[in-house]
């Protein structure tokens, strides 16, 4: 649904490579996902925080997208 609408993910999930079926679905669907890795233990806002700080390179990998 996502890829559809055109959204971008942002997930903490690491493991999500080994997830065969949401694997598939992101690869299919050319969705973009941006994972924040090493923060299993982080709090929504520690999340949320090390996503805005990573807001221009997101942007910067976005806009390197056709």
């Amino acid at each position: 649904m996502a890829g559809k609408r055109g959204w971008i993910i942002l997930t903490a999930d690491e493991r999500i490579r080994y997830k065969p079926l949401e694997k598939a679905a992101l690869l299919s669907s050319g969705t973009l996902v941006f994972l924040l890795a090493n923060r299993k233990s982080a709090t929504g806002a520690e999340m949320a925080d090390a996503f805005i700080a990573a807001e221009t390179s997101i942007l910067n990998a976005i806009a390197r997208q056709k």
